[in-house]
């Protein structure tokens, strides 16, 4: 009868045990303490920060630009891709040989240097653009009329020994009202602007 009593007594106070608990407010179960705690460390802990960073001087750090190409006149030398070249003279044309311009032929005396190994010919090296941003393709015909009329020391399509120089006329075909014009060389990329300048000539 005793172990009876005990153990009505034991499931009495188990009882009061589980309604004790079920009866606690939410905020004090450990079911939500433990994520409350977890949430609260959450808030609390610092966020980075996205601002531009001290270089220790007081300033800001700033996104490089990109690089600009820089400009010569004719007469100062430039290099791209194993050519060392520099123009010499402008002339104006209002035909060569057979070939007459839709506005004005521009001829650039060009000098180049082949820097390679291999004899190698210029082709159609360059391009030029005006202060307005119209683009003038080389002009093969008219370049080649004016190495036969005015004897130049060679053309475009003529190979040119390695560590050899030479003087070749590039020609364009561009409008009369054209007052300055820059040279450059095809397929050119930001990463040849430390060796690569533009050449500028007014007309």
């Amino acid at each position: 009868m005793a172990n009876e009593d005990r153990k009505q007594a034991k499931t009495e106070a188990n009882a009061t045990k589980a309604k004790s608990k079920a009866m606690r407010p939410w905020y004090k179960k450990k079911r939500f303490i433990i994520p409350g705690i977890f949430l609260a460390l959450l808030f609390l802990a610092p966020t980075e920060d996205t601002s531009p960073t001290s270089q220790g001087n007081g300033s800001e750090t700033t996104i490089e630009e990109p690089s600009e190409m820089g400009v010569i006149p004719p007469g100062e030398t430039t290099s791209f891709a194993e050519w060392d070249y520099k123009v010499v003279d402008i002339e104006t044309h209002n035909v060569l040989g057979d070939e007459r311009p839709r506005g004005q032929f521009v001829t650039f005396i060009v000098e180049v240097t082949n820097n390679a190994n291999t004899e190698r010919e210029i082709g159609d090296l360059f391009y030029a653009e005006d202060s307005q941003e119209r683009v003038f393709n080389f002009n093969s015909s008219a370049s080649l009329a004016h190495h036969h009329t005015y004897e130049v020391d060679t053309w475009h399509y003529e190979a040119i020994g390695a560590s050899f120089s030479a003087k070749l006329p590039v020609t364009f075909d561009v409008p009369e009202d054209v007052e300055e014009l820059y040279l450059y060389p095809q397929d050119i990329e930001e990463r040849d602007f430390d060796t690569t300048k533009a050449i500028h000539v007014k007309l």
